[in-house]
């Protein structure tokens, strides 16, 4: 089953990195590669992990280090987007407070992410997740 997971992350990451191979540098590509990585992990946890147990418990501890870990990333390629012709905004429009709606909303824009084909909207949709990410680290803080 891992093997099998670690396949479906590295075929997402294979379809944008090849889709934006011509529009980003090999460096924002990397830091690409790890923020899908670090996002298909979260979907994953948010299926299986218990959020409410806060950082008491290991999984979430560890889940909230690695999306502290790839913040500079999450920069870097945000950056290299904005300036993209194309680009889109945010598909954000609600103010997270709860890990409940954090929960609720980071499931459906992960679902929009797994079925659009457009690199701009997947791209888009992969920072907008990331920063759902970034907001979940910082209600469990």
């Amino acid at each position: 089953m891992a093997s099998h997971r670690v396949q479906q992350i590295q075929t997402m990451q294979d379809s944008l990195i090849a889709a934006g191979k011509d529009l980003f540098l090999p460096s924002e590509l990397d830091d690409l590669r790890s923020i899908i990585r670090l996002t298909m992990e979260f979907f994953d946890y948010l299926q299986g992990g218990n959020p409410e147990l806060g950082l008491r418990d290991y999984d979430t501890r560890y889940r909230c280090d690695s999306i502290f870990s790839g913040v500079e990333s999450f920069c870097l390629v945000s950056y290299a987007y904005d300036i993209l012709p194309g680009a889109l905004g945010t598909t954000l429009d609600h103010v997270i407070t709860s890990e409940d709606r954090l929960r609720t909303e980071f499931l459906a824009k992960y679902d929009q992410f797994l079925l659009d084909n457009s690199f701009e909207m997947r791209c888009r949709l992969v920072l907008d997740l990331f920063k759902l990410q970034i907001i979940f680290a910082g209600l469990m803080y």
